[in-house]
């Protein structure tokens, strides 16, 4: 493989884990990012979050008992008391001490620029980096980080934070912001990158859905909007320079979380609301600084915003990234560096792996979905940032798809399978595709469109893609699955604001159909599937607000679904639920299911009639964490094989060592 033209060897040596963050305001990585910030603090790894601008608003910041228009505007102090909260929040999630110190010092960085940056003595692996941009110019609210996007704007002058360490105002134009960002990345090498969402959802605007803090016609707030697109450039720039080392890219949902179901179950949300409270200083903390202790109006009101309450990765993409090839060796595929990647067993059953083999197609966005058709070729299906664009209709998103030439071979070339949308703003909103071979052998492609429902193509057995199908559906969330049932036809699932939606493909034909009255009660989040050896077909998905996981039974092979789902508990967590048959004898009516749980590690479960047994992995030898779902399968000793992508942009993988049980082999890192 390794000396075909699109798969290339990656000899580096193994990397150290490194966590960074970018975002627009201080608060944000608090309210959409945790508990993954949490879980990468405490696991040791280098951690680094950067600020955009200090989002000091009008300036005023009044405590919870004070009428906001009494309280005198003072922008550069509120600056600095967003500053305070968030050295506390930080603190508190490294030490359990809110009050350990901080050094502050200043950066220099290209274009004249001069950034603060804050690290804790005695946690010294945790860095805050403040660009203190900012939020808008009092004189003109429209100079801001959106229109110094798309040029509007030609630059963007600093603020500077009361008592801090900058001293004085500079500017950033366009270039100059992405170059700094470039430099920071260069700078901290990470290999785990967090950004907001470049790309959030339309949103229509009514007495159920207000307005609020959301831009035009979108869910989100512009200003994560933009910090993200920035991020991407600047990423793209890192990866091109030749010196970043393989890192993953996730990307988080704003204000979307307050729309849809909440997906975090009690202890993960009360884990969130505890450390904007100190950001808040909510308990009335003082700090010594007459600026101010925190972002008071945070303080006690967090859960308010329905903010809280979820953690939604913006590309809530599959868990069939684990898949068994026509010759019965297992392969992995993933997303570093923006492009596509691939782990494969040595041979069939052996447990010894080789890669990571890169396949290119950049950029692309993090999830991937895998099947095979019944020649034995694996296909692969992604999403493409074909191009970020300062100019609303110079944007360009389009799915790609990559098949290997012959069984068990090389890969192709990449192929644009375009977007089903017909305008520039339309086609931002493409969810991460899922694709499945049906029994005829036809691969078909879905993805949520930009108005909520599903789009799919289809390449016939014999070449040659379909235009796009509308398969209409509405009001659905990210996180679709599909299933091949036994009579050859795709099942496919998806999660929608108030059940699961389900299509079933015509029996003599390539369409699928939105079948009425499905019985599968609200999800929270993304959908899973899996179709068992006695050939019926499960559907999983997570509670809202409890976080367990529910299944949902077929009642007999290709038939219908007689029953609502029964909830199988879990160890809490969010995300997709991996799902894969368990082809044993006797163990046909069951499966081996595996989540992420509410402390960023992985819970597996043996999954009959009766219930399921959950048990936990952990993450002992996972360096730095876990980076968004795993994944399972079987090998072709009938083995259940759990995969993870770890924080130091590695494979994990842990084998089954007792058929009926989760029990399982200490985690194997790869390449």
């Amino acid at each position: 493989m390794s000396s075909h033209p699109h798969a290339h060897p990656d000899h580096r040596p193994p990397l150290r884990a490194a966590h960074l963050s970018i975002l627009a305001h201080p608060d944000d990585d608090l309210y959409f990012m945790n508990p993954e910030v949490l879980q990468a603090i405490r696991s040791g790894a280098p951690t680094t979050s950067i600020y955009l601008t200090n989002g000091e608003s009008d300036g005023r910041n009044p405590h919870p008992w004070e009428p906001r228009d009494q309280v005198p505007a003072d922008r550069e102090a509120y600056a600095k008391a967003r500053q305070n909260g968030l050295l506390g929040a930080y603190a508190a999630m490294a030490l359990a001490d809110r009050a350990a110190r901080w050094t502050r010092t200043t950066l220099r960085g290209p274009h004249g620029t001069v950034l603060e940056t804050c690290r804790l003595e005695r946690a010294p692996h945790i860095t805050l980096v403040f660009l203190n941009l900012r939020q808008y110019a009092p004189e003109d609210p429209q100079v801001r980080l959106r229109t110094l996007w798309t040029g509007q704007a030609p630059s963007v002058r600093t603020i500077v934070p009361t008592g801090g360490a900058v001293e004085a105002e500079c500017a950033y134009d366009r270039d100059a912001l992405i170059d700094v960002l470039a430099g920071l990345l260069e700078h901290f090498r990470p290999t785990a990158v967090r950004i907001m969402d470049p790309d959030p959802d339309h949103q229509e605007h009514n007495a159920q859905f207000p307005q609020r803090h959301d831009y035009g016609d979108h869910s989100d707030h512009q200003d994560h909007t933009y910090a993200a697109l920035f991020s991407l450039e600047a990423i793209e720039r890192h990866r091109s320079s030749g010196a970043a080392r393989p890192f993953t890219v996730t990307s988080y949902r704003g204000y979307y979380n307050e729309r849809w179901p909440h997906n975090l179950g009690v202890y993960a949300s009360s884990c969130k609301e505890h450390y904007l409270n100190v950001y808040g200083a909510a308990d009335g903390y003082d700090c010594g600084d007459p600026a101010g202790s925190g972002d008071y109006s945070v303080g006690f009101g967090a859960r308010g915003t329905g903010w809280v309450q979820s953690t939604t990765h913006r590309y809530a993409g599959g868990t069939d990234w684990l898949r068994r090839d026509a010759g019965g060796r297992l392969s992995a595929f993933g997303v570093l560096g923006g492009e596509a990647v691939m782990w494969q067993e040595t041979g069939p059953g052996t447990g010894q792996w080789g890669g990571p083999w890169r396949l290119g197609g950049g950029p692309l966005a993090p999830q991937l979905s895998v099947c095979a058709t019944p020649d034995g070729r694996l296909h692969v299906v992604g999403l493409r940032y074909a191009a970020l664009g300062a100019g609303a209709d110079a944007h360009r998103r389009q799915l790609v798809h990559l098949a290997q030439t012959e069984p068990g071979g090389a890969f192709g070339p990449w192929r644009d399978l375009g977007n089903p949308a017909d305008s520039a703003d339309r086609v931002r909103q493409l969810g991460a595709p899922v694709a499945a071979v049906d029994g005829q052998g036809r691969l078909h492609v879905f993805a949520r469109n930009w108005g909520k429902g599903v789009s799919s193509r289809v390449l016939e057995p014999a070449g040659g893609w379909s235009e796009w199908i509308d398969l209409r559906g509405s009001q659905l969330q990210e996180g679709l699955s599909a299933a091949v049932n036994h009579d050859g036809r795709i099942e496919l699932f998806a999660p929608a604001r108030d059940r699961v939606a389900h299509w079933v493909q015509d029996e003599d034909g390539p369409l699928l159909r939105l079948t009425p009255r499905f019985k599968l009660s609200t999800p929270a989040g993304a959908t899973s599937s899996a179709v068992q050896a006695n050939g019926r077909v499960i559907a999983l998905y997570r509670k809202p607000e409890r976080a367990v996981t529910l299944v949902g039974r077929q009642g007999d092979p290709g038939g219908g679904w007689p029953h609502g789902p029964q909830s199988r508990g879990g160890r809490g967590g969010y995300g997709p639920v991996a799902a894969t048959a368990l082809t044993t004898s006797g163990m046909e009516d069951c499966a081996l299911l595996a989540t992420r749980n509410d402390f960023g590690g992985v819970s597996c479960a043996v999954l009959t009639p009766d219930g399921a047994n959950w048990a936990d992995l952990g993450l002992d030898g996972i360096a730095g964490g876990l980076i968004g779902a795993p994944s399972v399968s079987t090998d072709s000793l009938g083995r259940g094989i759990v995969g993870a992508i770890g924080a130091d942009a590695h494979l994990y993988l842990a084998r089954q060592t007792s058929l009926a049980a989760p029990v399982f082999s200490p985690w194997l890192r790869v390449g």
